[in-house]
C-alpha cells in the first residue's frame, strides 16, 4: 500500500477519477498504484509529482528497498 501517495492525491482535494482524467489514465490505474499493485512508469510518476507535489523518484525508492 502506498499510503504516502494516497495522503499526497488526498491533500491536494484531488479524486481518483479527476487525476486519471488529468494524466489520461483510467481510474482504476491509480487505484492500483495507491494499492502498490501497478508501478507508473517514468513519465506517469513525474506528471503525478508535478501535480501532487511530491517527489517522483519516491516511486522508486520502495523498488531499491527490494532489492
Amino acid at each position: 500500500m502506498r499510503t504516502w501517495f494516497k495522503e499526497a492525491r488526498e491533500l491536494s482535494q484531488i479524486s481518483k477519477k479527476d487525476l486519471a482524467e488529468i494524466v489520461s489514465v483510467d481510474p482504476t490505474y491509480i487505484s492500483k498504484i495507491e494499492k502498490g499493485q501497478r508501478d507508473p512508469s517514468v513519465i506517469l510518476a513525474m506528471k503525478l509529482g508535478k501535480i501532487l507535489d511530491f517527489e517522483w523518484q519516491q516511486f522508486y525508492k520502495e523498488l531499491e528497498k527490494e532489492i
